[in-house]
């Protein structure tokens, strides 16, 4: 059987896609640590048996779930991950983005060493044992 994927290799890789200048690689940095942190929250979520409804979309789902949680940790996350969601989406689909190079440098590269933190936290917290509601 194959090993179980490490998703921080993504965060790794956002670092160092985020540490270029071409827009490709900041698009693709933006678009790596979103997937992240989505795959940290649903292995938290499946622990807590998360079932998915039909009829709205999974990284909806899971978002409105953390937005909803009774743990302030969860709903944080859930504010963030919403930001980066949206942030994922302009740079994976939009051909024009703009502002890109502010967005990183303003609202990200500048306070991507407490970001980090913060994700590095909560995954830790979402290795801990699975609680009965997020």
């Amino acid at each position: 059987m194959a090993a179980r994927f490490d998703w921080s290799t993504y965060l790794a890789l956002a670092e160092e896609l985020g540490a270029r200048e071409d827009e490709a690689s900041l698009r693709s940095a933006i678009s790596r640590a979103y997937y992240f942190v989505y795959h940290l929250a649903l292995q938290r979520a499946e622990a807590n048996d998360l079932k998915a409804s039909p009829g709205e979309p999974s990284h909806r789902q899971l978002w409105r779930l953390f937005d909803e949680s009774p743990e302030t940790a969860c709903r944080k996350l859930g504010v963030i991950a919403t930001r980066l969601k949206q942030k994922r989406e302009r740079a994976d689909y939009e051909p024009v983005f703009v502002r890109l190079w502010a967005v990183i440098v303003e609202r990200w590269w500048f306070t991507w060493p407490a970001k980090r933190s913060s994700l590095y936290e909560w995954a830790d917290f979402a290795d801990e044992r699975p609680k009965e509601r997020l």
